[in-house]
């Protein structure tokens, strides 16, 4: 008695381990373990319960496509796989219908395809699992049938011939296996129906009950959706009818929240290019994507004020945006001024428009008056508040009065003979009434100038001394300089030879002085300030001629 006490337990302890190995959870999601934040994912228990199976035969003996047969169920089952008895290697469909097959052999009406699959024949004797999820549920007291067929017409599966058609063959305390029919494929097309035939198999079934949950969010049903915003752990516990306790598994999501930052607003001007270079965190490959068509870390070029948004992507495809604003500033409208004619050694003042502030070359300084010795362009960079500049130029034409004169006895002429003319004392500095002529012939000696206006501008003449009124001299005629102005070497021409010359600064400073040899003499102020200069020519009888020369 104690042994068979010792065997009993040992038994139990045998199928409550086996239980245990049937019965398992296990949590699955829709979606990776990591997911973006606050993306919707499905959690699932997958809860297992216990099963069982009732075997038919594997005698064999017979054969052909395959067998239609009854399962009636003494307790409510469901119908998970099978396993089959196939000579080779083929393709098997399984059917179902809800209520036993007879009359409906050679008919496809009222039967369900649940699936096919491919199957790899094993030895003969031994059962071929059908990778086909059955799951058909019959209820407690009903008869469903089932057509089991392989689908290549030149393999059978192995069946054995029976004796009463309909009658058990096989049957445990939950479902009763009766005897069938064989069949070709499909539904016998036009074959045989081979009766009695043993369906050689194996059926495996489980007793369903209704398995509780309780998820740690305090859901209560098989699968969840959650969505989940930060990493968490979720927990479900599961209670299986005919598992000896309780079922648990536990999932963890990490949620995935990558970072974004586009830098800061900027501005630029008309025609500069911009980089835009994304930045941010996360898990995996990032990318950073902008919209208008901007490539991250490539130049582009802006035509209007505009924000650009990036959109920063992480290995898990989660995303994060920030935004940059570029701001477009056009260029200013920079005006020197209209081109101007300048006398010469006048003042000028040159005075830039359009901007903020104004740069001139030629060490000009904007608004500040300088003398103007030479015609010359003068460019302008005009910055505005923004940063941004434009360029202009403006051209001084300098327009240059001759007032060369020539002396011949008491008649001093100017040379330059398309302009007005005022003669003037230079002892008095004023204008000599009713003399606008080009040439003046003095009645008392003294000294005298003239003022020549060529209609742009106006300049004075050196003054000129007459002594010899009355008395008849031999002067020196003719008289020039050239070229005048001048860079520093100019010739004077006289058609007598003159007893000196003298080159005097507009200070009165004799610059140098000597007795012409020649009636062209080279002259040089390369070493001397730019200016206007005063050659004064004295004839052998000590008349005495001034010319001016501007040296620039």
């Amino acid at each position: 008695m104690r042994k068979l006490y010792a065997i009993t337990i040992c038994v139990a302890l045998l199928a409550a381990s086996h239980l245990q190995a049937q019965c398992t959870v296990n949590i699955s999601a829709s979606t990776n373990d990591t997911v973006c934040a606050g993306a919707p994912t499905t959690l699932t228990a997958n809860a297992v319960g216990p099963g069982t199976s009732l075997s038919s035969t594997f005698a064999g003996g017979n054969n052909h496509r395959g067998n239609m047969f009854d399962i009636a169920a003494t307790n409510t089952v469901m119908i998970t796989s099978f396993d089959a008895h196939p000579m080779s290697n083929t393709t098997i469909e399984i059917y179902y219908r809800t209520t036993p097959y007879a009359g409906f052999e050679t008919s496809a009406a009222g039967w369900t395809l649940i699936g096919s699959a491919a199957v790899i024949a094993q030895p003969f004797g031994s059962p071929t699992a059908v990778p086909v999820s059955v799951n058909v549920t019959i209820p407690a007291g009903q008869t469903y049938s089932f057509y089991v067929t392989s689908t290549n017409t030149t393999v059978s599966l192995n069946y054995t011939d029976g004796s009463v058609e309909g009658t058990t063959y096989a049957s445990d305390a939950n479902i009763t296996f009766l005897q069938g029919v064989g069949m070709e494929y499909p539904f016998s097309n036009g074959g045989g129906v081979f009766r009695p035939r043993v369906w050689n198999g194996v059926i495996h079934y489980t007793t369903p009950g209704s398995p509780t949950y309780a998820w740690s969010t305090l859901a209560v049903t098989p699968s969840i959706v959650e969505n989940v915003a930060a990493s968490t752990v979720y927990t479900v516990q599961v209670n299986m009818p005919g598992c000896p306790s309780l079922l648990n598994d536990t999932l963890s999501i990490t949620v995935s929240t990558p970072t974004a930052n586009a830098g800061n607003d900027f501005a630029i001007c008309a025609g500069d290019s911009a980089t835009l270079t994304g930045a941010g965190t996360g898990n995996g490959f990032m990318q950073y994507l902008w919209d208008q068509a901007v490539t991250d870390g490539v130049p582009f070029y802006p035509f209007m004020t505009q924000d650009y948004i990036l959109t920063v992507m992480d290995g898990y495809g989660c995303t994060k945006t920030d935004t940059v604003n570029i701001v477009y500033n056009a260029l200013p409208t920079v005006s020197a001024g209209n081109d101007t004619v300048i006398c010469e050694g006048s003042m000028h003042t040159l005075n830039g428009t359009g901007a903020a502030t104004y740069a001139w070359d030629n060490g000009i300084t904007d608004g500040v008056p300088f003398t103007v010795n030479a015609t010359m362009t003068y460019a302008v960079i005009g910055t505005d508040n923004n940063g941004c500049v434009d360029a202009d130029t403006i051209t001084l034409i300098m327009n240059t009065v001759n007032v060369a004169v020539m002396v011949v006895n008491e008649t001093i002429s100017a040379l330059d003979s398309a302009a007005t003319y005022q003669w003037i004392d230079c002892n008095t500095m004023q204008a000599i009434p009713g003399e606008t002529n080009q040439s003046f012939t003095a009645t008392v000696n003294g000294s005298y100038a003239v003022i020549v206006n060529n209609g742009i501008c106006s300049d004075t003449s050196a003054c000129e001394i007459i002594l010899s009124t009355g008395i008849e001299a031999n002067h020196v005629q003719n008289i020039s300089v050239y070229p005048n102005p001048t860079n520093g070497v100019f010739v004077l021409t006289t058609d007598a030879l003159a007893k000196t010359v003298t080159v005097t600064n507009v200070a009165g400073q004799i610059v140098f002085a000597f007795a012409p040899q020649q009636l062209n003499e080279s002259m040089s102020l390369e070493n001397e300030a730019a200016g206007v200069y005063f050659v004064q020519v004295t004839s052998q009888d000590d008349v005495v001629t001034t010319m001016k020369v501007v040296k620039h």
